[in-house]
């Protein structure tokens, strides 16, 4: 927060910006530090500024995606897998709703006959409906590769508008939005598709409007308490978790803001209390109003979910290690390989998403050392400390400060990792308040030295015929400040350099759901094997890309949770250990038998698909194919037919498990456990075992 009362700037200190509240009638409205006149103002200068910058960003994201964009946007991504299945399969279902007449809120096509709630799950409907109209021109895999496109570059010119607001020099400006749009947190989310972390747009100019509210007077409070209530809706439709950790961490400001005002310049609170006041409640009302729907389906509608969103997780899970801001260690190789086989970003290496480094802690701490009387920097680096600490791991710090919030119903879904989404724009306008300070004493040095004065490093008061540095003082000092800025900023960068652009592989559909087929068009529940429900969540992507033909037993996300399944939760918590484990220490047996014979009832499953395509990628691989098959054919009660690279059952409803000895069944499945070739071998085995039991 900017600014000064006119009370202070009479005291002779015009160059200091103060926190929170000004005068209205004025006060110290340049940047800390600017040489130049303020350039946030409306005109042709700023839009060009904006709009080069704009280019630029998105140069910078089609060279992060440099891989798809070169080759097939609308068959390459990511991973056709995982999370990133997940995310193709959310960002689809907006445009083929809207064009069928369906909700865009809730879909039974995933998660049958229950469905999913999309607003209780990462759904991204802030980008998924937007684009539908790439949706229907190009397929789902263009839609995301779109969406995973324009979050960086819309998240760092979000940023390059707040810092233009607080420094005079643009070059800097430019510099603070890319590095906080394409950091390391926003890449490593962004190559696994998590675009709920990953799109940070709101949280700059949500500061920026409350800059405004607090110091500026160019818009009315009214408007800018609606900007901002419909801020809050777009983070609610990009991440509730995000719109949370957004709001403690603007709190944990305004908190600072206020405290600070009470105690040193209680008159500038009450000049500008009211002006808080109706901003901030017409941002409650304007928010109520557009949210209170949303709000209610996402925690009570259809297909919600009931306490602990991940109950199988320790409590308050997710915090890092405090020295992780300082190494560079990245994703470790056992990680990735289990990324690389179970469906994840299919990479080489990923950088540490949390790194800060120590150049950078150095920058600010000097920055705060020289240019003590910048509130900003205090405001920054104490938001920004705070916010911090709630990332500590509580799991392993009994006085991590999470152990105060992680309890609390709402927070306690949060992972507080995330919260360095609101520590990366911290550092990084402390950074470039810090350079801009240090760029202007270099110029103002310039300046006296040629004229026989010799102003301090705090001395920022204007120099030459209009307040305007000479053109050399003003290169050598922006020289300057583009150096500490690379003095700090270089680190973060080379987390991110080496690893772009991302790497990308074709998203495969198998032959058997490429096209049209019996027992997969409308009004058929399709069981696939590999389960969407485990970590293998291709199925999804499979569905989405063919257009939502058929209904999807399971799916990914918090709904894969076994214990949401109802009487089918036995199932799904077989289907995932067959799935994880390759079938070893799953017992097949009667009991067995019986529980995926009550969740084929429950699921009103009409199709049994075990892919059998050697060429897929090892992510779309089934994992214990013979166990399941020798407990599908039991529960069924027929062997499966073979169509198109695939083993299938169909009218499933019309079936009658059989009796099988449990010896038999596991002779059976352990007659192939090199994949799934075998499956009508195991399935024959079955039925004859079966047969002999009379």
């Amino acid at each position: 927060m900017r600014g000064i009362s006119r009370a202070v700037a009479a005291r002779g200190v015009q160059h200091e910006r103060g926190i929170g509240f000004t005068d209205a009638r004025g006060g110290c409205r340049g940047g800390a530090a600017s040489a130049a006149p303020p350039t946030d103002r409306p005109g042709t200068r700023g839009a060009t500024a904006f709009g080069t910058a704009a280019v630029t960003y998105l140069a910078a994201a089609v060279v992060l995606w440099w891989h798809v964009w070169t080759s097939h946007p609308a068959a390459i991504t990511t991973c056709g897998c995982g999370d990133t299945s997940l995310f193709t399969w959310f960002l689809a279902w907006p445009a083929y709703a809207l064009s069928h007449g369906h909700s865009v809120l809730w879909s039974r096509a995933l998660f049958h006959p229950g469905g999913v709630n999309l607003l209780a799950n990462t759904s991204e409907l802030a980008f998924g409906v937007p684009l539908a109209p790439v949706t229907w021109l190009w397929g789902p895999v263009a839609t995301l590769d779109v969406a995973l496109t324009l979050s960086p570059a819309l998240t760092a010119l979000a940023c390059f508008a707040l810092l233009r607001r607080w420094v005079g020099a643009g070059p800097l400006a430019f510099v603070g939005g890319l590095v906080y749009g394409f950091s390391p947190f926003v890449v490593s989310n962004l190559a696994d598709a998590h675009l709920m972390a990953g799109t940070l747009l709101v949280l700059p100019l949500a500061v920026l409007a409350l800059d405004e509210l607090l110091v500026g007077s160019r818009l009315r409070p009214v408007t800018v308490g609606v900007l901002l209530g419909l801020l809050a809706t777009v983070q609610f439709f990009l991440g509730t978790e995000l719109l949370v950790i957004t709001a403690m961490g603007i709190g944990t400001g305004l908190v600072l803001v206020l405290g600070w005002n009470l105690v040193v310049a209680r008159e500038i609170v009450r000049q500008r209390w009211r002006r808080v006041v109706t901003g901030l409640g017409a941002a409650a009302v304007t928010g109520v109003v557009l949210l209170a729907y949303p709000t209610w389906f996402a925690l009570a509608g259809p297909s919600h979910f009931a306490g602990l969103i991940w109950p199988q997780l320790p409590p308050r899970f997710g915090g890092v290690a405090l020295g992780s801001y300082v190494d560079t260690a990245g994703t470790s190789p056992l990680l990735l390989a289990l990324m690389h086989a179970t469906g994840g970003y299919q990479g080489p290496s990923l950088g540490n998403p949390v790194y800060l480094g120590w150049p950078l802690l150095g920058v600010v701490a000097a920055g705060l050392a020289v240019f003590h009387r910048d509130r900003r920097l205090w405001l920054a680096a104490g938001v920004g400390t705070l916010c911090a600490a709630l990332t500590v791991q509580v799991l392993r710090h009994p006085l991590a400060p999470w152990r105060l919030f992680g309890h609390l119903p709402v927070l306690e879904d949060v992972v507080p990792s995330r919260f360095i989404a609101v520590v990366d724009l911290c550092a990084t306008v402390a950074v470039v308040v810090v350079a801009d300070r240090v760029g202007t004493w270099v110029s103002r040095a310039w300046t006296a030295r040629r004229s026989g004065a010799a102003p301090g490093p705090g001395d920022a008061r204007p120099s030459g015929a209009a307040g305007r540095p000479p053109w050399s003082s003003r290169v050598i000092g922006g020289t300057a400040a583009l150096g500490v800025a690379a003095v700090a900023f270089f680190p973060v960068a080379a987390q991110v350099v080496p690893d772009s652009p991302l790497t990308v592989v074709p998203v495969v559909v198998p032959r058997w759901f490429a096209h049209p087929q019996p027992g997969a068009g409308p009004g058929d529940v399709v069981l696939t094997i590999p389960a969407p429900f485990t970590l293998e969540q291709g199925a999804m992507t499979w569905q989405a890309v063919g257009g939502f033909r058929y209904s999807l037993v399971g799916g990914g996300g918090p709904g894969s949770v076994p214990a949401r399944s109802g009487r089918a939760g036995p199932a799904v918590s077989l289907l995932q250990r067959l799935a994880t484990l390759g079938g070893a220490p799953v017992a097949l047996d009667a009991r067995a038998v019986t529980e995926l014979d009550t969740a084929l009832t429950v699921w009103q499953a009409t199709t049994v698909v075990i892919v059998d395509q050697p060429d897929l990628p090892r992510y779309d691989q089934p994992v214990g194919a013979a166990s399941a098959a020798a407990l599908l054919t039991a529960a069924i009660g027929r062997a499966p037919h073979r169509a198109d690279g695939a083993w299938v059952w169909t009218d499933v409803a019309n079936r009658r498990a059989r009796r099988v000895p449990e010896r038999a069944l596991a002779s059976c499945a352990a007659a192939d456990r090199t994949g799934p070739a075998g499956v009508g071998t195991v399935a024959r085995c079955v039925l004859a075992a079966a047969s002999g039991t009379g």
